[in-house]
């Protein structure tokens, strides 16, 4: 798929929900894919900020580069930007669970010693999906 015309049907056709935007822009260098931003909003997930209640709100972006030239159509393309939501939101669960008054995170995703216990749930959490397949 031609980088342009996929970057003008993200910004144009494709709609995520409220508090969100999605914006691609192509490469105009090569033309082989384009970067897509994500932007949200959100609140600090600190530990400290948890026990606050979550009192500090941020503006989250994350950018991805999309190589346009495997994409075939739009319904790849849809599905590769939703593959990058899921990821996305996906991460923002492993960062916002907590448990008890402590607020402990388990599951972290930027605390290295939560690694285990993140893949040992996902791993548990697949298997029994696909046990219901």
């Amino acid at each position: 798929m031609d980088a342009r015309e996929a970057a003008r049907w993200i910004n144009n056709e494709f709609h995520y929900k409220p508090g969100w935007t999605i914006t691609a822009v192509s490469d105009l260098y090569l033309g082989l894919g384009m970067i897509v931003r994500f932007g949200f909003s959100t609140v600090n997930s600190d530990r400290q900020y948890a026990l606050q209640g979550y009192p500090k709100a941020l503006d989250g972006l994350v950018e991805t580069y999309l190589e346009t030239w495997t994409i075939e159509d739009y319904k790849q393309l849809r599905n590769d930007v939703v593959g990058f939501i899921v990821q996305l939101e996906l991460h923002e669960v492993w960062e916002f669970v907590r448990i008890g008054k402590e607020m402990e995170a388990p599951f972290h995703p930027h605390k290295d010693e939560c690694t285990t216990e993140r893949r040992e749930f996902w791993d548990g959490y697949v298997s029994a999906m696909m046990d219901r397949v």
